[in-house]
């Protein structure tokens, strides 16, 4: 898997706890291997969110993606279930 990077994320990632950051990177490991995996909770989002997918780092944090390509992804945000969601 090809795992492409959005300005956005970018500035999101560099604001996170360290702690959150390290987790993100296990999470993304577990995603390259197995986007499925239970414990990421991997689903589609809807309304302002439509067209990307979600995928659980702990249990507030959040990233949101897209498909580009068989393969190809793109990270595009990151953030609290509130800062993504405002729920």
């Amino acid at each position: 898997m090809h795992i492409l990077y959005h300005k956005d994320f970018k500035k999101d990632y560099k604001k996170a706890p360290k702690k959150v950051r390290e987790q993100f990177k296990e999470r993304r490991t577990l995603f390259e291997q197995d986007r499925a995996h239970p414990l990421l909770e991997d689903h589609p989002l809807k309304q302002n969110w439509q067209g990307t997918r979600s995928f659980n780092i702990n249990c507030d944090w959040r990233v949101v993606y897209r498909l580009l390509a068989e393969g190809v992804v793109e990270i595009v945000a990151m953030g609290t279930h509130h800062q993504l969601y405002g729920k």
